[in-house]
């Protein structure tokens, strides 16, 4: 084999390989963007970035609200480097804020707050990574069950009939209605090689379904149990309890960054659950079945 060349083993190694990269970087996208999503930041000042907030409590699990020596009043959210000694509720003294561009100044409990992502203090995007690298798998095991199904075909003949047996080939593949030959075709022995192998793309679809479940639950998002119409109200809410409790925490760490801030610094930013109320309140006004005043549905000529 010539330097440089990959043999066919290589090439579908290779080719395998990227497939799984391609499917796991798919459903990691989909989970980063939920969790840099999930909270919206409300009355920050201009100078700090919601974006840049919430991607590094992903990445981090931790991130910098802070004004630097040489402009104070302007906060900054930035990246968080702890140093200094820890008190005895294991929160840092000290630490520099700081960007990939080389900004950085040093930063402390008078100049600013630190925003943990969670009360463990841990980044969870390993987390999330992991769990991607899961789903991807039912994908792949999913390709796999769906390629047993293919049936493969065997024609067997003489050295001089090469050329019918890949004609015939061609058209039994293509779908062709009718087998266009010569006469010859009765010496060539055609058959067909089933792997016998079961379809099972619902239990993979199923298993998938429970996994995405628990990467969502792991967000603090709530995802509706399988059969949820069987079940009463009460036992749906008890499912979801956990999931909000998730949701909590990483709610009540950003509102308590929030709080320190605004008592410390005149401001006043809030934190809540994100949720597209504009959207709501621009149907509840031109929607023509909504009528908010007396609870009937509205006239369309009305509406004006």
């Amino acid at each position: 084999m010539g330097k440089g060349r990959k043999s066919g083993a290589n090439v579908v190694r290779w080719q395998s390989s990227q497939l799984n990269m391609a499917f796991k970087q798919i459903y990691l996208k989909k989970l980063e963007t939920m969790a840099i999503s999930r909270y919206k930041w409300l009355n920050l000042p201009a100078t700090c970035s919601e974006r840049y907030i919430e991607l590094n409590l992903l990445c981090n699990g931790v991130v910098s609200i802070a004004q630097p020596p040489q402009q104070p009043g302007i906060f900054y959210s930035n990246q968080a480097a702890q140093m200094g000694r820890q008190n005895i509720y294991d929160d840092p003294s000290a630490w520099v804020a700081y960007g990939n561009n080389g900004w950085r100044f040093p930063a402390n409990w008078s100049s600013g707050v630190l925003v943990f992502d969670n009360r463990l203090r841990r980044p969870i995007f390993n987390d999330l990574e992991a769990f991607a690298r899961l789903l991807c798998q039912y994908d792949i095991a999913l390709l796999g069950n769906l390629n047993a199904q293919k049936v493969s075909w065997l024609l067997k003949g003489d050295q001089t009939q090469i050329n019918t047996m890949q004609q015939v080939l061609k058209q039994v593949l293509g779908g062709e209605p009718a087998l266009v030959t010569t006469s010859g075709i009765d010496a060539i022995d055609i058959s067909a090689i089933s792997l016998q192998v079961p379809f099972i793309g619902e239990q993979l679809n199923a298993a998938k379904a429970q996994t995405w479940s628990d990467a969502l639950a792991l967000l603090g998002i709530d995802s509706l149990p399988r059969k949820a119409e069987r079940m009463i109200q009460d036992e749906v809410l008890a499912n979801n309890e956990p999931t909000s409790l998730i949701a909590l925490d990483g709610l009540n760490c950003r509102r308590e960054a929030a709080h320190k801030l605004n008592d410390r610094f005149g401001l006043d930013i809030q934190v809540v659950w994100a949720y597209d109320n504009v959207s709501d309140a621009y149907n509840a006004a031109v929607n023509p079945l909504l009528d908010t005043e007396e609870g009937g549905a509205r006239n369309v000529d009305d509406i004006g």
